[in-house]
């Protein structure tokens, strides 16, 4: 019979916001020097992404540092002043391209945590409502063990005999 029908898929199970959010830093980033991939999820490894990003920010400000100084000693329009402003330019891209990547995955990652907590939110209304359906017919229960006539002799012999 698999011969003619096949196997049936195997069932994976959804993943969940939680997984999504774990699982940002698994997108390839790309830059002009080197290619990221990570294979194996853990909870921190979006703050690891973000922390290695800024090291690399940080790497770049200190090369355009030492680029600042070493044009504040050339002769202007000089041939090696000009590649060192392309260098400047080319590291100035370079840095530009992973502050858009930062901002892209610290948005990604408000993006999932706002819908995980929005689903949270949604479990407890439900909960809620739940909770409050089931109350509701605990008092139609109780409502219906109540005499409403004997209330009202009750009612109506408490004010016979109280004085005025």
């Amino acid at each position: 019979m698999n011969r003619l029908f096949g196997n049936s898929a195997s069932k994976k199970p959804k993943p969940n916001l939680q997984d999504a959010i774990n699982a940002v830093s698994f997108q390839t980033f790309t830059s002009p020097t080197t290619t990221h991939t990570t294979t194996t999820p853990t909870p921190t490894q979006t703050d690891s992404r973000i922390s290695s990003i800024e090291i690399k920010i940080r790497k770049l400000d200190g090369e355009l540092l030492s680029y600042k100084d070493q044009l504040s000693k050339l002769r202007t329009n000089s041939p090696s002043k000009q590649a060192l402003q392309q260098r400047c330019l080319r590291v100035l891209k370079q840095k530009k391209l992973y502050e858009a990547q930062l901002d892209q995955l610290a948005q990604q990652t408000f993006n999932m945590e706002s819908t995980v907590l929005a689903t949270e939110n949604l479990r407890n209304v439900m909960m809620s409502v739940d909770a409050m359906q089931v109350a509701n017919k605990e008092l139609k229960k109780q409502y219906g063990k109540v005499d409403v006539d004997k209330i009202e002799v009750e009612h109506m012999l408490f004010f016979i005999f109280i004085p005025f």
